[in-house]
This record gives C-alpha cells, sequence and structure tokens, in this order.
C-alpha cells in the first residue's frame, strides 16, 4: 500500500488476533458497498479491544465482502488514563456534537445526566423514543472513534439522575465537577495535584445551560467530589468538556499539543 494513503475503517466485534480471513458483516457490509471497495483495497478492521487488522479486499460483491488479514498490530491511539464524561443534558441535538468532539479527545465513556436546569425534556424511564436517541448517541460514538482512529467504542450509556451519578463517581480514580462560581480551584491546580497520584481513572461533571443548582453541588460535596474553575470565561455546555479533555490530554498524553 502506498505510503500516506489512508485506509477505511470498520469495528468488527467478530473478528480475533488468530483469523486469516474474515468478511464485513451488517453496517459495516453496506457502507463497504458504498464505498465500492475491490479487489486489491486494503482497510483497517478493530474489534474494538485496541487491536488492529490490516487487511485486503479478496473478493467484493452484491454478496460480502471477504478480507485477506495481512497483519494485526496494537492500536496506540488510546489515551493511558480512562476519562468518563458526566454530561448534563443539553437542549437540541448538541448531545450529538459533544460525543463527536470529546471521543476524538479521547474520552473513554459518556453518561448522560438529569439535572435540575436541563432544558431537554428527558424522562430517565426509558421508552423507545429515548431508546433510539441513544441508539443515535452510540452511532455518534462509533463514527467519531473510526475518524479518530480510535481502538475501541466510547460507551454511551443509559440516561441517568445526577443524584445516581454521583454515586457512580466513587468508582473512579478522581472525580470533579466543572462550576463557573469556583474561585480557589483551578483545573490546572486540580489536575496537577491528583495526576500526580496516578489515578488511573478520571471523571468529570458539566452541568447543562444554567449551571448547576446549589443542591448539585452540595452533593458533590458532600460526595467529596471537588468543584473546580475552568477560568474566568464561561464555557457552552458543549465546548466544556471538549477543553477538559483537552487539559487531560495535555497533561497525560505525550506529543499532544
Amino acid at each position: 500500500m502506498r505510503k500516506g494513503y489512508k485506509m477505511h475503517r470498520f469495528f468488527e466485534a467478530n473478528i480475533k488476533p488468530t483469523d486469516q480471513k474474515t468478511v464485513l458483516t451488517n453496517e459495516n457490509f453496506l457502507h463497504a458497498r458504498a464505498l465500492r471497495l475491490k479487489f486489491g483495497e486494503h482497510v483497517i478492521l478493530c474489534d474494538g479491544a485496541e487491536n488492529d487488522y490490516y487487511c485486503m479486499v479478496t473478493s467484493a460483491s452484491k454478496a460480502n465482502v471477504e478480507l485477506k488479514i495481512i497483519c494485526v498490530q496494537k492500536n496506540t491511539s488510546e489515551p493511558n488514563i480512562d476519562v468518563t464524561l458526566f454530561q448534563a443534558l443539553p437542549k437540541g441535538k448538541k448531545m450529538n456534537d459533544i460525543i463527536e468532539n470529546c471521543v476524538p479527545l479521547g474520552v473513554s465513556a459518556v453518561v448522560p445526566i438529569v439535572t435540575a436546569r436541563c432544558i431537554a425534556n428527558i424522562d430517565t424511564n426509558i421508552d423507545n423514543k429515548e431508546l433510539t436517541k441513544i441508539d443515535r448517541w452510540r452511532k455518534t460514538s462509533e463514527a467519531a472513534a473510526k475518524q479518530s482512529g480510535r481502538g475501541i467504542i466510547p460507551i454511551i450509556k443509559q440516561i441517568t439522575k445526577i443524584e445516581d451519578a454521583v454515586g457512580q463517581a466513587k468508582n473512579f480514580g478522581t472525580t470533579f465537577a466543572c462550576y463557573e462560581s469556583e474561585d480557589k480551584l483551578s483545573l490546572k491546580e486540580y489536575l496537577t495535584n491528583s495526576l500526580s497520584e496516578k489515578p488511573g481513572s478520571i471523571a468529570f461533571f458539566i452541568g447543562p445551560e444554567g449551571g448547576f443548582t446549589d443542591y448539585e453541588i452540595s452533593l458533590f460535596k458532600n460526595a467529596g467530589i471537588s468543584t473546580v474553575s475552568l477560568g474566568p470565561r464561561i464555557m457552552r455546555t458543549e465546548l466544556a468538556p471538549a477543553a477538559v479533555l483537552a487539559a487531560i490530554a495535555y497533561a497525560t498524553e505525550k506529543g499532544v499539543l
């Protein structure tokens, strides 16, 4: 394959390192048909477990697309720390934008949360409408993972109430909440102190358009979750998580910025 050639990327969960050949299935097959893949073209399959399979198309028809596996390599694009975003549900289609921007920046999982000031009309009692919305967010995560060369598809979890999300936050090495009224602890200071202890995993909370309420801030404080400032300027809810992830990447990854 020629140097600099960007190969199409597909996530295939059914592939394993001992395989010598495989086929594209379901939506991947339909995508390959749309791309008009031909004999001799090269693609990359990823098993979602940080393994990249470099393959050559050996047969492409209306029935299937067959591939020969040339080699398997460990994906090198994954960050060295797991980061989970607890994102208050924004209005409109902003959650898609948030996921699309956060996946290339290294997020491992996104947990949509319902807070008091969420403008979006969401019920945590999941119905078909909400399942469709979550499924769309998951497809956005997969597309962004393909585009950015990720070795996994970041998980989009079920919508949950903030009280339950605060309880989940105890499972992480370190957790913080971004709060516009915090005037003592900056994100830079927090990351400098917490990352020196090599926490292994990070979780952070981003509020809705109207911010967190006093009650929600008390939930964080009572759970031992620090509130941090993102600086003197107020960021939109769809911009703030990307800013935080960029700061985490700068603090933890080589070659970032």
